[in-house]
C-alpha cells in the first residue's frame, strides 16, 4: 500500500520529525483511512507527527519539499527517480509565477 517514505531533513530530532508518506495511487484513501496510517505510522515509527500526502493530489511546490527529505523506503525505486525528476521540471518551469505570487502576496498586491 505504501509506495514512498520519506523523512525531511531536520535537525530537530526524531522525537519531533514530521515524515511524509506517499500512498499507491490505486489504493483511494478516505479521511478515516489517512488518520488511521498517520498514527500507526507514528506509533511505529515513533514520531510525533506524520503528513499523509497523495502524491496526485500535491502542488508541484508541496512535492519539492517533500521529495528534499531522505528517502526512508521506496517500493518502485525507478517510478520514484522519474516522479523526482518530473516534479523538479514543473517546478522550474513554474517557478516565475511562484516567485510572482509570493511578491504579490507580501506586497498586498493581491486581493
Amino acid at each position: 500500500m505504501i509506495e514512498q517514505v520519506i523523512a525531511p531533513n531536520s535537525t530537530d530530532g526524531p522525537a519531533k520529525t514530521s515524515s511524509v508518506f506517499y500512498p499507491a495511487q490505486k489504493y483511494p484513501l478516505n479521511v478515516a483511512d489517512r488518520v488511521r496510517l498517520a498514527v500507526n505510522l507514528e506509533d511505529l515509527l515513533g514520531v510525533c507527527r506524520v503528513d499523509v500526502v497523495i502524491r496526485s493530489e500535491a502542488s508541484p511546490f508541496l512535492a519539492l519539499d517533500v521529495i528534499r527529505g531522505e528517502e526512508l523506503y521506496s517500493a518502485d525505486p525507478n517510478r520514484t527517480a522519474e516522479y523526482e525528476l518530473y516534479i523538479l521540471g514543473k517546478v522550474g518551469d513554474l517557478a516565475y509565477f511562484e516567485r510572482q505570487r509570493r511578491k504579490q502576496i507580501l506586497t498586498g498586491a493581491i486581493s
